[in-house]
């Protein structure tokens, strides 16, 4: 196995950033919604990292960590959590120990399937995805444009509470060509949220508007907001 940092920890912030609905008015959907982002503090960048441990099947320690912090942070009990997943999270033998770390936290929580190839195995994957819904877990399909991992059939089978059309999509697709994918996706998914990501100014959060997302996220809305000063997370 190849170590590629000289450390077993790096230490981060956690920060939280909010998710709205898209009718900003809307007074029945009133349990904040916050992204859990991982920012280290050595100016690492997060998705490098992650992309390198996953070689060496160690992305999940990330995870597990993340989680054991969440679960003793009390001022995130009233939030609703979307906590992104690696894919060796997914691995079958590492499955059972992300489940119990998700334990404590479960009725809070949406998670967040990435676009990511890095220890990507389909078939396991997938059936841990099908686990965790059958537990009762929230899933989202993050970045959806580029995430080519699931059929639409598979996307059928999985009932994805939340799709995510990330800020490169989002911002370069007309308003009619986003139209017929959010069309698209809601005739084979029809219990999922549709979510857009990078709103940055008002006319984007029109645009959100006018397509039809359920839900919006961007700085326009909230810039990320430290939720924990910074922790140490041990990934070797």
């Amino acid at each position: 196995m190849t170590i590629i940092y000289d450390t077993s920890f790096i230490d981060v912030n956690l920060a939280g950033q909010k998710i709205f609905p898209t009718n900003l008015n809307d007074n029945e959907d009133t349990t904040q919604k916050l992204e859990i982002l991982s920012r280290p503090l050595s100016g690492r960048n997060i998705q490098h990292l992650v992309n390198n441990l996953e070689q060496n099947g160690l992305g999940y320690r990330i995870d597990t960590n993340v989680l054991s912090q969440i679960a003793i942070n009390t001022n995130l009990q009233n939030s609703h959590l979307f906590i992104n997943l690696t894919n060796s999270s997914l691995h079958k033998i590492n499955i059972n120990n992300i489940i119990s770390k998700l334990d404590n936290i479960k009725g809070i929580v949406t998670l967040e399937i990435s676009e990511s190839y890095h220890g990507w195995r389909h078939d396991e994957c997938l059936n841990s995805i099908m686990l965790l819904k059958e537990l009762g877990y929230s899933i989202a399909i993050d970045d959806f444009s580029n995430n080519y991992k699931f059929s639409l059939d598979e996307l059928n089978q999985i009932k994805p509470d939340y799709i995510k059309i990330d800020k490169d999509c989002f911002t370069t697709l007309s308003e009619k060509r986003l139209q017929h994918l959010i069309a698209t996706l809601r005739k084979h998914v029809t219990e999922s949220n549709i979510l857009i990501e990078g709103v940055s100014s008002k006319h984007l959060l029109d645009k959100a508007a006018f397509v039809g997302a359920n839900y919006i996220q961007g700085y326009f809305l909230h810039t990320p907001e430290l939720i924990s000063s910074p922790v140490k997370l041990e990934i070797f």
